[in-house]
């Protein structure tokens, strides 16, 4: 009887032969094999010394993507985008296919082939370029923006086009015009997410939004710049309530607000007739509200004897801190503790938009929407 043939170590194109896998009649052997792409295949005999089977399919796919980019441009931007458009339609694994291809958005079958889609957009794309640029040159989906893409349906836009067409906008209608929230903010020289906070935050009708101005005291100019208090907080890292009460409680300057570093709390102690204690087991031995001794310090530059003594109600506003409603008299804090209100912003309705102290408690807080 002859002796079997063995293969095992033995190349064959980009595979190598790891063992004997199974055996299928008298000549039908299969061979386990490592590609050099990493990943392993079960060949049988023939196909290995025939060379009817090199790799894994790693050399198939190849030959296939070097056929189809034969254009010289699979460096370029165009191309890119062309690819992405296609994985993000087809490709389950691609981190934005859930938004696309999931949803049912897909490609027209010629522009499966790059040499097809250049030649349908290539000479309008580089058009836009030299109009708009190249950091402002997106492929969009257009008039429909929830079809598919195609020549009938796919355009090249600006950022701000870009932003105006997508399926999650909110629209506005006003004296017979329709708009984006965006488009109507630069329309009326707003600061932008104005209309966002108006509406969705606020609940706001769409005339009130639209017609009423932004109050100043909202919007802070700085090296010539001009944006709204929330804008500027997160521009410069700085929480909002922070920021809102440098300028609008404790009257500094936009300067100073703008460029004094916070400072990281940490636990300062105070001394006083011998004792020693930090600043939160001060006040409430004291029965003080928190962080009455931390403004009054290092706010206010109140001594330690001042701060100490000095009763709630003087020295800072009383609605700062006690509040009367229904003839009680109760921290603000322990007041929205009762109520179940926020307190950042119950504490601006009262301090910094003013409010009757019975309005600022009973009005109820319009739950976020999410814009469609």
């Amino acid at each position: 009887m002859p002796k079997r043939l063995n293969l095992t170590g033995q190349k064959f194109g980009r595979l190598t032969v790891i063992s004997l896998h199974s055996i299928q009649g008298r000549h039908r052997v299969r061979w386990l094999c490592q590609c050099e792409c990493g990943n392993k295949s079960i060949v049988i005999t023939d196909n290995l010394r025939k060379y009817h089977t090199q790799s894994c399919g790693c050399l198939q796919i190849e030959h296939t993507i070097k056929a189809n980019t034969t254009h010289g441009l699979s460096k370029h931007r165009f191309y890119n985008i062309w690819r992405d458009m296609i994985q993000r339609c087809l490709d389950k694994n691609s981190d934005t296919y859930n938004r696309y291809g999931a949803l049912g958005v897909t490609i027209c079958s010629q522009w499966l082939k790059f040499e097809n889609f250049r030649d349908d957009m290539y000479k309008s794309y580089l058009t836009h370029i030299d109009q708009f640029g190249e950091k402002n040159t997106t492929i969009d989906r257009f008039p429909d923006k929830n079809g598919n893409y195609c020549s009938e349906n796919t355009r090249w836009a600006n950022l701000i086009e870009q932003a105006n067409n997508k399926r999650n906008n909110h629209f506005l209608t006003f004296n017979g015009q329709t708009m984006t929230m965006s488009q109507w903010e630069r329309e009326l020289n707003f600061v932008p997410n104005t209309l966002h906070s108006r509406i969705t935050t606020s609940g706001w009708s769409t005339q009130k939004a639209l017609t009423t101005p932004i109050k100043q005291n909202r919007l802070l100019t700085f090296n010539g710049q001009t944006m709204l208090i929330s804008q500027w907080a997160k521009e410069k890292n700085i929480s909002f309530c922070t920021l809102n009460s440098r300028i609008n409680i404790y009257k500094w300057s936009i300067k100073k607000a703008l460029t004094t570093p916070t400072e990281k709390r940490t636990n300062h102690f105070i001394t006083y007739l011998g004792e020693t204690l930090t600043i939160s087991q001060w006040e409430k031995k004291l029965n003080f509200h928190p962080k009455t001794l931390y403004q009054r310090i290092f706010i206010y530059n109140w001594s330690i004897k001042r701060a100490l003594n000095e009763p709630i109600s003087s020295g800072i506003k009383k609605n700062n801190h006690l509040v009367t409603h229904n003839n009680i008299t109760l921290p603000l804090k322990q007041w929205c503790d009762k109520l179940n209100l926020p307190y950042k912003q119950t504490h601006c309705r009262i301090n910094i938009l003013h409010w009757s102290t019975e309005k600022a408690l009973t009005t109820p807080f319009l739950k976020r929407i999410k814009s469609s």
